[in-house]
């Protein structure tokens, strides 16, 4: 199993086990503003991270408020917990990081 595909999962366990019956709830850094104006506008509960706050301070309000935290910096992958919250998109570009995300997540 391909090591995307199994942190996928455990992500997907992880959400189901603590938030059951309840859609996605992203909170995005703010390197992809621009990918979370997108969700929001399709329906998805979207927030950004204020501008400037520290990955510690980004962290703790994705796992206080229960929402999977979309981001391209690798550092967040560091902290504990982060393969349960946190998703880390390779893509650069806005569609492709749509694309990227719409697969991993099985979202449309």
């Amino acid at each position: 199993m391909h090591r995307t595909q199994h942190l996928n999962i455990k992500r997907y366990e992880y959400m189901s086990k603590h938030h059951p019956n309840l859609p996605y709830r992203f909170l995005f850094d703010e390197m992809l503003k621009g990918l979370a104006r997108w969700l929001r506008a399709a329906g998805y509960d979207t927030n950004i991270c204020q501008t400037g706050a520290n990955d510690r301070a980004i962290f703790t309000q994705a796992k206080q408020e229960k929402r999977l935290l979309i981001t391209r910096d690798r550092k967040f992958i560091e902290f504990r917990h982060a393969k349960e919250i946190v998703i880390l998109l390779q893509s650069n570009r806005r569609p492709d990081c749509a694309k990227e995300l719409t697969q991993r997540l099985n979202i449309n």
